[in-house]
Formats: structure tokens, sequence, C-alpha cells
């Protein structure tokens, strides 16, 4: 019986390598459900609220050298919006956590399954 940890070993030893158009192209497969998308930004937006920084990262002070940004505003758009697949959506709400520019404001989705990489040649 294998378990999940070696199972773990032997991945990052000897990763499964596909084309990245293949890769793409499974992401783009996986099917958008609005009902729920719109709950998972319910349930989401429970968490995000506690961040702290919310209110100076939407009217931040005028040494703040990032660009204002409203998190919980941003993703009751995302909430309203019909993508069309899940990685979608996902990268939507990524892209949106990522303009606070704080590594720990995060969240991991399904689609994460794949790097991409470039060799350098």
């Amino acid at each position: 019986m294998r378990t999940h940890f070696q199972s773990s070993q032997r991945e990052q030893l000897f990763p499964v390598v596909v084309t990245a158009q293949l890769a793409k192209d499974c992401l783009e497969s996986m099917p958008f459900y609005p009902e729920l998308a719109a709950s998972f930004i319910d349930e989401v937006t429970k968490y995000i609220q506690w961040q702290s920084t919310l209110e100076a990262l939407k009217n931040p002070p005028e040494t703040y050298t990032s660009f204002p940004t409203d998190i919980l505003g941003g993703l009751k758009k995302i909430r309203s919006t019909n993508f069309s697949s899940q990685w979608e959506f996902d990268a939507a709400i990524n892209a949106l956590l990522h303009t606070a520019n704080d590594g720990h404001l995060r969240v991991d989705f399904c689609s994460t399954l794949f790097s991409f990489i470039r060799n350098k040649t």
C-alpha cells in the first residue's frame, strides 16, 4: 500500500511533465458552477473580513507605496461575474488578493495543480 507521503516523495523526485498547452487546456476545461462560486465567495469573505489591513488597503495613507485596493468590494464584483471556467474564477480571486501586496493574504485553489516553468536555453 502506498501512502500519500511516499507518493509525494516520488512526485518531487520525478515530476510529471506535460506541455504548457495541455496543462492550460486541462485547467480551462474545469467547468464553472456559479452557485458554488457564489457560496465560496460568501464563505471566503467571512475569513478575509478579519484581515487587519483592509481599511488601509482601501484608503491608504499618502505615504503608502501601493495603489488602493478594495478587497471586499472586489470579491463582490467577482461573485457577480459569470466566468468561462473554474480556473478563470480562481485566477480572478488570486489577482485581486495579489493587489494587497501581502504574501500572507492568500487562498489555495484546486487549479494550482500545475506549475508553469520556462526552460533556459
